[in-house]
Order: structure tokens, then C-alpha cells, then sequence
């Protein structure tokens, strides 16, 4: 999927902010890929301060989590409600029988590359006991990416 303005290199522990919508519906991908990636893709494209967007479709169970990722929470709150026609219509052509919208501060992010036809992920959520996320996520990251 096109992304949106690539995020400058970083150094250190500068957090990213990031919405997610949950989508839990009948369309099996029909029309929601498409139109997440034809419709809301340049949208998001447009925003300032918007560094990327995915989504992630089980089109078994008719899941599915689209999450535009922000470089300052401001620039996140600040894209809330002019998504809000694009999120209700994403949500009528997927069929949806519920929709929830969270956001986040994303504590990991490791992505080698744009993602193929096919591709397939692995995400991990979890709430931490505030005071204990960095040496957690320093952990996993020391683990996981080495």
C-alpha cells in the first residue's frame, strides 16, 4: 500500500502516535482494500505530519485495522474529524458490524520494506504498568531485533 510522507531517519526513543480503526464486518475484502488504499491512502497523503498508514485485513473473518501513523500527537488529534465521512464510509462498503477507533503511542516499530501482494504480519499489543514500558520495550527490542 502507497504510504504517506516517509518519516525522516530517527535516533533514539522519539515516539510515534498512531490511530487505529478496527473494523469487524462481512466484506471478506471486497471493495475495503481498494478503497482504503484508493480513497484514504491520499487523503492521509495530504496531512501534515501523517509518516505512514497500513492496514491489516483477515479476510477470513471479515477483520480488519487500518492505522495512519503521526509524528506529533497535535498533528493526530488535528486529522480526527476530517476523517471521520472517510471513516464512515470505509465502514459502510466493508459491511461493518462494529467499528472502533483507538489511538496509541507506538512504542516498537521495525518494518524492513514496502509490503508485497501476500504479505503477512505479526503485531503484538499490550498494556504495560506505567514505569515499566522502557525497560519492556528495550527488552523486546533487544530480543526481537537483533
Amino acid at each position: 500500500m502507497r504510504g504517506c510522507r516517509r518519516c525522516p531517519p530517527r535516533g533514539g526513543a522519539t515516539p510515534i502516535f498512531a490511530r487505529t480503526t478496527s473494523v469487524r464486518g462481512h466484506h471478506r475484502g471486497e471493495g475495503g482494500i481498494e478503497r482504503v488504499r484508493d480513497s484514504l491512502s491520499p487523503i492521509f497523503q495530504e496531512k501534515g505530519g501523517c509518516v505512514g498508514m497500513s492496514m491489516l485485513a483477515d479476510l477470513d473473518t471479515g477483520r480488519c485495522i487500518v492505522t495512519s501513523a503521526w509524528a506529533h500527537e497535535s498533528a493526530m488529534h488535528a486529522s480526527a474529524e476530517a476523517m471521520e465521512e472517510s471513516r464512515r464510509q470505509a465502514a459502510e462498503v466493508m459491511r461493518a458490524d462494529s467499528v472502533e477507533v483507538s489511538e496509541w503511542r507506538i512504542a516498537l516499530l521495525h518494518r524492513m520494506g514496502p509490503a508485497e501482494d501476500g504479505a503477512a504480519t505479526r503485531g503484538i499489543w499490550s498494556n504495560l504498568t506505567p514505569g515499566t514500558a522502557d525497560g519492556r520495550v528495550n527488552s523486546f527490542r533487544m530480543g526481537a531485533l537483533q
